[in-house]
């Protein structure tokens, strides 16, 4: 039984590790590297040698707010570490301060018991800690080997100065096969999913030889099989020995990787667990406060039948993604759609702002006949569209 005011797995220092986790930190690859990147071993050849990263008490304020108030996290080799909590609970800012994104108001970290107070992300990569951020960052322009080492394409430039694909694809290809990834080096990554995207940042990171990877909501807006991939990536990781911390608040993704998990609540640090020593119905309420019920909502008024209805869709079909949606909305009304990423909700909410035509159905707004040609025919009409993917989609 897990005490509520000192859990079991906490009452240890961050500096006290568990007793399983006495591994060995130096894992053979495989031959040297050729290319060398920057005088350093490559992840995809050599000899790495894994390293242990600490925080203790980490503090951050945004003005009147504090994001993470005595935040304490201990990352091992061969572990993967979840930080998990609700919305807002301080997760993306504490590895952001871990990867040197943001500085901590107060706190100690160490990388191998020494000093460890990165002054960027560039910084602590160059100590062995890679950031893989919640966005998708990759330039849909350029192929993956191209993705993969877009800001160290000169170490495959050859004497006349022109970069040698051949040798930056076959580091590539090494790479992605290092982490299961079928994806050919050469494709067009304005072609690829997210899933197949996300893998690349992945392999992106790994290229510059990192001791440590911190991954940052990276199954955020994937649909379940994109999810898998991702997961079966950090599975590979974890099995070659690296050092692997990633923020969620999805517990089956948790419980299906991580070796070890730290609740934050409101900025707070509640515990760290094994996953192996917790219930899942136990992690929730220390996530939010409160037992997982069977409806944590309170019942809903009747829906007003004198409220208009101000959109119609009838017999909607978008592409292959969805076909045959019908659906009203009432004035007043803030209507869901429920569904696993990928079941055309995203489809349907394309076509209602004019990002793609119907291919059957019709649509109404406000009793009208409603046939958008463009975002900016919708937007005119008074309809607005916020996409899962902001950072490629959205415009402001």
């Amino acid at each position: 039984m897990i005490s509520d005011s000192t859990p079991a797995s906490t009452t240890r220092t961050p500096s006290q590790p568990f007793s399983r986790c006495n591994i060995a930190t130096e894992r053979t690859v495989g031959p040297a590297c050729n290319p060398p990147v920057a005088g350093r071993t490559c992840l995809a050849f050599g000899r790495i040698q894994f390293m242990t990263l600490t925080a203790s008490e980490l503090r951050k304020s945004y003005g009147q707010t504090r994001a993470v108030d005595g935040v304490s996290v201990v990352l091992r080799p061969g572990m993967v570490h979840a930080i998990v909590g609700e919305n807002g609970a301080g997760k993306s800012t504490t590895l952001r301060m871990l990867a040197g994104a943001e500085r901590p108001d107060s706190g100690v970290m160490t990388l191998d018991e020494a000093s460890y107070a990165p002054p960027s992300v560039i910084g602590a990569a160059a100590l062995g800690v890679s950031l893989v951020y919640q966005e998708i960052t990759i330039n849909r322009s350029l192929t993956v080997a191209e993705n993969i080492f877009i800001d160290r394409l000169r170490q495959f430039a050859g004497p006349l100065g022109f970069i040698d694909r051949r040798r930056m694809e076959a580091a590539s290809q090494t790479i992605l096969e290092r982490i299961g990834a079928q994806i050919s080096v050469s494709a067009d990554t304005g072609r690829l999913n997210l899933g197949e995207l996300k893998c690349i940042e992945i392999a992106r990171a790994l290229s510059t030889s990192p001791k440590i990877l911190l991954l940052d909501e990276s199954t955020a807006y994937l649909d379940h099989r994109e999810v898998q991939a991702v997961l079966r990536v950090i599975s590979e990781l974890k099995g070659q020995g690296m050092t692997v911390a990633f923020v969620s608040h999805h517990l089956d993704e948790v419980l299906a990787v991580a070796d070890e998990l730290t609740i934050l609540k409101d900025g707070q640090y509640v515990g760290t667990y094994r996953t192996t020593e917790i219930e899942p119905n136990e992690m929730h309420r220390r996530m939010v406060g409160r037992e997982l019920a069977r409806s944590i909502y309170p019942p809903r008024p009747p829906r007003d039948p004198s409220k208009p209805v101000v959109f119609e869709a009838c017999e909607v079909a978008v592409g292959r993604e969805l076909g045959g949606v019908s659906l009203n909305v009432h004035a007043g009304e803030i209507l869901g759609l429920a569904g696993l990423k990928g079941a055309g909700a995203e489809a349907l909410f394309a076509a209602i702002c004019g990002d793609l035509p119907l291919r059957g159905g019709s649509m109404k707004l406000a009793g009208g006949s409603y046939a958008p040609s463009s975002p900016t025919f919708a937007w005119g009409q008074g309809v607005a569209y916020l996409p899962g993917d902001r950072h490629n989609e959205g415009l402001i």
